[in-house]
């Protein structure tokens, strides 16, 4: 067993050299997985395989360097805002709510005057 743990450590990112591009570390990680045999059935070996079927979208992530965090994100936020609108009469309310919270709107409030942004 201690063979595996060791043959896993190598075929991790956290192994190989920084300057290597990260299309050869996907390429070693899966001729790892692939070439042990022990290895089959388990979690890794499943990991190997959606890498495989995925290939194309993460070697295009990695290349252009684009994620869709910021959607999930937002999304989730906006699916809070909803959940905090349930007992509001109208879709009005929450639209503005969204606005306020996620749309960066800042309306004037009575009595109060806006501070300028500091320019450093």
């Amino acid at each position: 067993m201690p063979e595996v743990k060791r043959r896993r450590r190598r075929a991790t990112p956290a192994g190989i050299a920084p300057n290597e591009p990260e299309r050869d570390i996907l390429d070693q990680y899966l001729y790892e997985v692939s070439t042990y045999p022990l290895l089959k059935g388990t979690a890794e070996f499943d990991l190997a395989r959606k890498i495989r079927k995925n290939r194309p979208g993460i070697e295009a992530a990695l290349t252009h360097n684009l994620s869709n965090a910021l959607i999930e994100s937002t999304n989730t936020k906006i699916r809070l805002l909803q959940r905090m609108a349930f007992g509001f009469k109208k879709p009005e309310h929450l639209i503005a709510l969204a606005l306020l919270d996620r749309g960066g709107y800042c309306p004037p409030l009575p009595g109060r005057t806006r501070p300028q942004p500091a320019h450093g």
